[in-house]
């Protein structure tokens, strides 16, 4: 949500014209965009090293 912050901030700075503000909050959207899917791509490859640890533990305990 950075993105969104520095947007806003460019907003309260200086008034800009309606085609300067479009083109910020397409810049902040992609950046959205960009961060987000950086976060879910992280939790994905989090949860793949959990299932990965549940499957070695589920392994141990068969062999007993």
């Amino acid at each position: 949500m950075d993105a969104v912050h520095e947007f806003v901030a460019k907003l309260v700075r200086g008034k800009k014209s309606q085609h300067e503000s479009r083109f910020a909050w397409e810049e902040c959207l992609k950046k959205v965009k960009s961060q987000l899917l950086t976060k879910v791509a992280w939790t994905l490859v989090s949860l793949m090293s959990f299932e990965m640890r549940l499957q070695k533990v589920a392994l141990i305990n068969t062999q007993w």
